[in-house]
């Protein structure tokens, strides 16, 4: 079918779509008269091609990889401020304890004594089990774990090293009730300290 055939069936549009089909098929025979005699390289290069996919496989993988270590970094934080935390609790029943022995004025057998010194062998622990992790997660940061011990022993020592463990004492005082209140306080703040230390490993 004739060009001039297809006006009367397209009508005003067919005009319009006549003169770009004959632009098109104008310009396609066009380059070919004047590009047909070029060559055209279709060799391949390995190394290009290795590139390309080496470059592909680095932009894909890096992200993949880094994104894997940052999660498995907080995983481990969050793993060791959870031990914190419990270490914090486990002492802060120590600290219930002696208060309610105080508000009750209940007398200080060497049962409720010799307790005390069993939750702080618990405590203690709990600290090795920490510190160990400290050591397998950041071997780095051998002593981030010293601050920890430190207000642990403090603590402790001001509970079972003084007056408390003497067979004369056998009622908690209000000196020792407060003084209580802020060595637990003190030992508290260092350990929520290196809570947020730990956040920014």
């Amino acid at each position: 079918m004739r060009l001039k055939n297809l006006r009367p069936m397209l009508g005003n549009k067919g005009h319009y779509l006549i003169a770009i089909l004959s632009f098109i098929t104008g310009a396609f025979f066009g380059s070919v008269g004047v590009f047909g005699s070029l060559n055209i390289d279709t060799t391949v290069n390995i190394l290009d091609v290795a590139s390309l996919i080496a470059t592909i496989a680095i932009a894909v993988i890096i992200p993949t990889t880094v994104k894997k270590i940052l999660d498995d970094n907080k995983s481990v934080k969050i793993l060791l401020v959870e031990e914190v935390k419990l270490l914090i609790e486990e002492v802060e029943d120590i600290y219930k304890k002696i208060n309610e022995l105080y508000t009750k004025e209940e007398a200080l057998s060497d049962q409720i004594k010799n307790g005390l010194l069993e939750d702080f062998y618990d405590a203690g622990l709990r600290l090795d089990l920490l510190r160990e992790q400290f050591k397998v997660s950041f071997p780095e940061k051998k002593k981030s774990h010293e601050k920890i011990t430190q207000s642990l022993r403090k603590y402790k020592s001001f509970v079972t090293g003084g007056k408390l463990m003497n067979s004369k004492y056998t009622h908690i005082d209000y000196d020792f009730f407060m003084k209580n209140k802020n060595e637990f306080a003190e030992f508290k703040k260092e350990l929520m300290a290196k809570i947020h230390e730990i956040h920014k490993y």
